[in-house]
This record gives structure tokens, C-alpha cells and sequence, in this order.
């Protein structure tokens, strides 16, 4: 599905705040059972980091097909008429 500048510049302001949430270990979390402790983080800096950067692509291209300008699918076709000779 295509996706608008818009659209994954919001995405990746939300993956950069999840990367800094990760970061300061507000995801991280701890469960203590029986004297046990258990410690569950839902991705890691890698996983957010190549997922920025495979936005920061897909905007770069976008940037470079004219921001969003519509293009045709097809070339027009030339007709010539004329008479047969």
C-alpha cells in the first residue's frame, strides 16, 4: 500500500519516540515472581534503527519523484492519418 510524505514522516516520528522510549528503558519491562526476575523488551535499538532507515528511503524517493506530483501511467500515443500512397 502507498503511503503519502505525510503518512511516513508521522511514522517515523513515532518510531523515533519508541526508539527513545526504548533507550531511556521506559519499554522495558520487569516481572519478579518467586524471587525470579524476568526482564521483556518488545524490539531492540537495531530493529527501530534499520526501520527509520528503510523510512528515510522510501521518503528520499518519494522527495525525488517531485514530492507527491501524480505522473501518467501511459505515454500518449501518436496517430497520424494520412492517405495511402
Amino acid at each position: 500500500m502507498a503511503q503519502t510524505r505525510e503518512e511516513l514522516l508521522a511514522d517515523r516520528a513515532a518510531l523515533v519516540a519508541a526508539r527513545t522510549a526504548l533507550l531511556t528503558g521506559q519499554q522495558v519491562k520487569e516481572y519478579w515472581r518467586d524471587g525470579r526476575r524476568v526482564v521483556y523488551q518488545g524490539s531492540t535499538p537495531d530493529a527501530l534503527k534499520a526501520a527509520i532507515a528503510d523510512i528515510d528511503v522510501l521518503v528520499a524517493g518519494i522527495d525525488a519523484a517531485g514530492a507527491n506530483t501524480p505522473r501518467p501511467r501511459y505515454r500518449a500515443l501518436s496517430v497520424r492519418f494520412g492517405g495511402c500512397r
